[in-house]
């Protein structure tokens, strides 16, 4: 008896892709926060009040990581029960269905293809540019930090590319202790190969990277 569904529209297999990778993502950026909080406050370099607010974000690191991590485990579960077409066989793991695999693949490369949305205004109320990338195909920046580099100006991914180490690790300096512990230190070539559709290196590299690093 075959207990694999189908997807219900090549639309939902996407979404649910896109739902897994999101999770995934940050997942691994609240992991990553965390260890970093931890060696931040192991340092001795620190107030009594520095301490004490990076405790607490650890705390909210902590707690975010393991109901993100959880809901992801339970999502990837309960998708290996699903294949596209109807697959004949039972799989364990969505990974080890090739069917299932080549959605992943699809839905994964057309997410990686910038969309243009419309234009939007600093915080001093000047007109940005006409065409906003999605800095968070860039490994290493999620919404949030996507939002501080906004607005500091950084909107496309040519913005990125054309700025420099200190006025990114500035950007998220200035945001605070939760955010100056991401290091952007591949941010720059990143951004200068989505900028120019170099979607292959892009993603050769990314796999070698850690969060960015």
């Amino acid at each position: 008896m075959n207990n694999s569904k189908k997807f219900r529209s090549p639309d939902f297999a996407k979404y649910v892709v896109t739902y897994l990778m999101d999770l995934k993502e940050e997942s691994f950026q609240a992991k990553d926060e965390k260890k970093a909080l931890e060696k931040m406050i192991k340092s001795g370099d620190l107030s009594k009040e520095e301490k004490k607010e990076l405790k607490i974000s650890l705390v909210q690191s902590k707690i975010l990581y393991r109901a993100l991590n959880a809901v992801y485990k339970t999502a990837k579960r309960e998708l290996s029960y699903y294949s596209i077409g109807g697959s004949n066989k039972n799989s364990n793991d969505y990974e080890d269905d090739v069917e299932t695999e080549e959605i992943f693949i699809i839905a994964e490369k057309e997410m990686t293809e910038p969309k243009p949305t419309s234009a939007s205004t600093n915080k001093k109320g000047k007109k940005n540019n006409t065409n906003v990338n999605d800095l968070t195909l860039i490994e290493g920046i999620g919404p949030k930090i996507q939002d501080l580099l906004n607005q500091a100006g950084i909107l496309t991914f040519s913005d990125l590319s054309a700025s420099s180490y200190d006025k990114v690790k500035s950007v998220l300096t200035s945001a605070g202790p939760r955010y100056n512990v991401h290091d952007p230190q591949t941010w720059i070539q990143q951004a200068k190969l989505a900028m120019n559709e170099k979607w292959d290196e892009l993603r050769n590299l990314q796999q070698t990277l850690k969060k960015g690093r």
